[in-house]
This record gives structure tokens, C-alpha cells and sequence, in this order.
């Protein structure tokens, strides 16, 4: 388990090893000692680290869209990512 501090909360990283060798990621997020979410599965992956990395990465998530009022991260990313059109002088 990986443990992180994130805006007040805790986000515990989980990896499950599978018979074929691959670990099966899920996230925990507490907040003041009490589990607030729970998830289920959230893929499979070749190393512990990189389950658990995952778990961690969809929690932060969880909460920037809880706490930030977030709906559409996709929308932000492709946003953020647009190129600014340059203006010439």
C-alpha cells in the first residue's frame, strides 16, 4: 500500500497480486479517520509500484472533482492542452 496526503485527505493506493502475476489496482480516500470512498477494481497492471500509483492517481482525481466542483476532467484536459493561437504585431 502507497499512502499519500492530498487537500486534507488520505489516499491509500491498493495492489492486489493475481495469479498471473499482475496486480490488480483500488484506492481508499479518508478524510478526518474515515473512509470516505471506497473503490472497486481499477485495472490490472505488470508491477506493485504501478497498481498502486494507479489507486493513488484515481483518488487525487476523486477529489479534485469533489472538492473543485469538476465534472468534465477530460474537457479540462483537452482545454489545457489547446495550442494559443500566436498573434502577430
Amino acid at each position: 500500500m502507497a499512502t499519500q496526503h492530498y487537500f486534507g485527505y488520505v489516499v491509500r493506493g491498493n495492489a492486489r497480486p493475481l495469479a498471473d502475476a499482475l496486480f490488480e489496482a483500488s484506492v481508499s480516500v479518508e478524510r478526518d479517520g474515515e473512509t470516505v470512498i471506497q473503490s472497486g477494481p481499477l485495472g490490472c497492471h505488470r508491477t506493485l509500484e504501478r497498481a498502486m500509483a494507479e489507486g493513488i492517481a484515481w483518488g487525487k482525481v476523486w477529489i479534485d472533482m469533489r472538492e473543485q466542483g469538476y465534472t468534465d476532467i477530460r474537457g479540462a484536459q483537452r482545454k489545457a492542452a489547446r495550442p494559443t493561437p500566436m498573434t502577430s504585431r
